[in-house]
C-alpha cells in the first residue's frame, strides 16, 4: 500500500495529476457499488416480508 504512495514523489506533474485523479475516482465509484448494494440489500429484505 506504501510504494504506490512512495512512487508519486518519481511522477511527472501530469502523472501526478492522473494518479491524483485515480485515487479519488476509485473510493467515490466504490462507496457508490457499496452504498448502491447495501440499499438494494435492504429494499430487497424489506420487500421480502
Amino acid at each position: 500500500v506504501v510504494l504506490p504512495f512512495y512512487g508519486v514523489s518519481q511522477l511527472s506533474e501530469e502523472d501526478r495529476a492522473e494518479y491524483n485523479y485515480v485515487m479519488l475516482v476509485i473510493p467515490v465509484v466504490v462507496g457508490i457499488i457499496f452504498v448502491y448494494g447495501l440499499w438494494y440489500f435492504v429494499f430487497k429484505l424489506d420487500e421480502s416480508d
